[in-house]
């Protein structure tokens, strides 16, 4: 590890790591929201407790989805207080025979739960659909 500011063990960063894992969808009512296991890896780099996420994960399938739309994270969120966990991530939506969608989709990870909201209509998104992200978030892990 190496000191940042002191040389107390508050100031050792000694966490550092960068992975893949495999993410899922999940709409907030009912329904399903299937990944394409070919493009269900998105990769994340955690110092200390700061995550940041990137990838697309593309939707092979859906079955009647309800509700807002869930995505699974590696580890999860920190519990912040007002609405502290609502940060700039970028997330684009490309929706099949349409295109990416430039429209800035606002999300939020949710404090004690491994899942990132994003406040899109689920009935919506049908196959073939990709998210495209680049979130950042704090974890207690």
């Amino acid at each position: 590890g190496v000191y940042l500011g002191g040389v107390g063990s508050a100031n050792k960063l000694d966490d550092y790591e960068i992975g893949y894992f495999t993410t899922s969808y999940a709409p907030s009512g009912s329904g399903t929201i299937t990944v394409n296991p070919s493009y269900d890896q998105l990769r994340y780099v955690k110092v200390g407790s700061f995550v940041h996420v990137q990838g697309i994960a593309r939707i092979s399938s859906v079955s009647s989805p309800t509700g807002i739309v869930y995505l699974t994270l590696p580890f999860i969120a920190e519990n912040l207080n007002e609405e502290a966990d609502y940060s700039g991530s970028t997330v684009w939506w490309y929706e099949s025979g349409t295109g990416w969608n430039a429209t800035a989709i606002r999300g939020r990870t949710l404090s004690n739960l491994q899942l990132f909201q994003i406040n899109i209509d689920a009935s919506t998104i049908s196959a073939n659909d990709e998210f495209l992200f680049g979130i950042q978030y704090t974890t207690s892990a």
